[in-house]
């Protein structure tokens, strides 16, 4: 990884032709700094001050130079996560990384900066609208949303797996028909709930809206070398003691009625 603003184009450059030049093995990654240089809208308020885009760079330049310097990856911008732009700049970013330029070589744009079980299915569909002769051009890097998982980083892991892997179970699906099975994945993957659960309230608010007294759910964490947990009824994971997510506490809170019924 390297902070392309400080190294500048020569060192890239120069890496590539140093590990490269024989066969294409390392992977050269731009880690995008500068956030304030190269996101924000006019008048927007932005933690807590304004800032005007009349100062500033387009990224798409710096994105188009890098390539030109042979680097293989670029945090080009998480349309979804704590960067102030909007998701169409995203796409322009990533497209600006992968859109033909004859003889050379795309880039990898990787959606990065907030990103989590929160938020990577919907990046994923996003960016998966680009055109490209390539299935799913693009890489999600969740740090925070991995490292500051409610149980702990092994478990943030899992739950961006599972993300990722309820979005491959919905990226062909209409847009009509997804936020059905995205809602019934939240019933199966528990770490990725307990990160939507943290990080997207509104979000975790449907999911108890789409509960009913036939629901089954996954309550326990799933582990590599154990086989995965079985989804057990709702009635029977309210008595099941959990730490982490208290499910009866937040169906007390926004749903007293069907708690009601089910005791």
């Amino acid at each position: 990884m390297v902070d392309i603003l400080p190294t500048g184009f020569p060192l890239v450059a120069s890496l590539d032709e140093r590990y490269n030049s024989e066969s294409p093995t390392t992977i050269i990654y731009g880690h995008r700094a500068g956030h304030g240089l190269f996101t924000g809208r006019d008048q927007e308020k932005v933690f807590g001050k304004y800032r005007d885009t009349m100062q500033g760079a387009d990224f798409t330049v710096i994105i188009f130079l890098y390539r030109l310097n042979r680097m293989s990856a670029i945090h080009s911008e998480n349309p979804y996560g704590k960067m102030a732009d909007e998701a169409h700049q995203a796409l322009v970013n990533a497209w600006e990384a992968i859109r033909p330029l004859g003889h050379i070589k795309p880039m990898l744009p990787i959606a990065s900066g907030g990103a989590g079980p929160h938020t990577i299915v919907k990046i994923a569909l996003l960016l998966n609208t680009l055109p490209s002769e390539y299935d799913d051009p693009f890489m999600i890097n969740s740090g925070g949303g991995t490292h500051c998982h409610p149980i702990d980083t092994r478990a943030g892991g899992r739950g961006c797996w599972q993300a990722m892997e309820t979005y491959l179970a919905v990226k062909h699906l209409d847009e009509s028909e997804r936020d059905a099975v995205i809602l019934s994945k939240l019933n199966e993957y528990y770490e990725m709930r307990l990160g939507v659960m943290q990080w997207d309230p509104d979000a975790y608010k449907l999911w108890l809206k789409s509960l009913d007294e036939n629901s089954m759910i996954v309550v326990e964490q799933s582990y590599v070398d154990k086989e995965l947990p079985r989804a057990i009824s709702l009635k029977a994971a309210l008595e099941k003691p959990d730490e982490y997510e208290n499910l009866k506490m937040h169906l007390e809170k926004f749903r007293p009625e069907f708690l009601a019924s089910l005791q």
